[in-house]
């Protein structure tokens, strides 16, 4: 009978059988824990940039606005590819009058510098940043351009709209 209370063969077996199940159950949660709290952070970082992005391009173009705001400086023109609206920058030089555009094309906000008169051509430009949309338009009564500059946060549409009253009026060139 003392044998029989002192034969541990068969409850070694299971307690090990039982550790391994409570390791592999532990392991699968930590594994979901840190997966879920890794698509929250990556979730939670492209809303800021998307956020960040929208703000930099809005401080980008009333920086420019304010640099160039003067006497035929400044003009809101078609892009003939797109139909959408496009801030035009004129400068007169010795060397000729050169128009630089600030337009949206392809999902990013693109500056290019050509001779006056030529449209801007994406293989030339250079990117500000990327965006949802961005449009532009020039109200002549007040003499204020409005820019929106369209981006998701939290899988919702947002927008940020800035209006910068013009110190010299806007004329067709």
């Amino acid at each position: 009978m003392y044998k029989n209370i002192n034969n541990n063969k068969g409850s070694s077996l299971i307690e090990l059988i039982m550790v391994m199940m409570l390791m592999i159950v532990f392991g699968l949660t930590m594994f979901t824990l840190i997966g879920a709290g890794s698509n929250t952070q990556e979730k939670i970082t492209d809303n800021k940039n998307a956020q960040s992005d929208a703000r930099i391009a809005m401080s980008y173009i009333n920086v420019t606005l304010r640099k160039h705001d003067t006497e035929k400086g400044i003009f809101i023109e078609k892009i003939k590819k797109s139909g959408k609206n496009a801030i035009l920058l004129r400068e007169y030089s010795t060397d000729g009058t050169y128009d630089t555009w600030i337009y949206f094309s392809d999902g990013k906000i693109l500056e290019c510098t050509v001779l006056s008169g030529e449209q801007p051509d994406d293989s030339y430009a250079f990117e500000i940043v990327e965006i949802e949309d961005f449009t532009v338009s020039y109200d002549e009564e007040s003499s204020i351009v409005t820019s929106i500059f369209n981006y998701t946060y939290d899988g919702k549409p947002e927008e940020i709209v800035s209006n910068y009253k013009m110190r010299h009026n806007i004329a067709k060139p």
